[in-house]
């Protein structure tokens, strides 16, 4: 389904909602390949929020096509965060 985190925020506004991204860390002669993101203007690894029923190959590959015209070869998986920490739109 595609648009749904979209479809859910114009539903719901900003509150929090359970989601799913992925991101890809590109590294060639020990450099990290970074993006500028349009929303907020800092630095940060490719990828972006997986759209309802994608895998995450599915998700990562999309998103890479969006963002950068490339299709990864051979990603490995580095890690799964997940948890309070990782909440960062709530108020402290």
């Amino acid at each position: 389904m595609k648009n749904y985190i979209k479809d859910i925020r114009e539903k719901i506004g900003h509150q929090p909602i359970i989601m799913s991204g992925v991101g890809l860390i590109i590294c060639k002669d020990n450099k990290i390949l970074l993006q500028k993101r349009a929303d907020n203007e800092e630095w940060g690894i490719h990828g972006g929020a997986m759209e309802l029923g994608e895998t995450y190959i599915e998700a990562l590959n999309r998103e890479l096509k969006e963002e950068m015209n490339i299709t990864p070869i051979k990603p490995r998986l580095y890690g799964i965060f997940s948890g309070e920490k990782y909440i960062s739109c709530l108020s402290k």
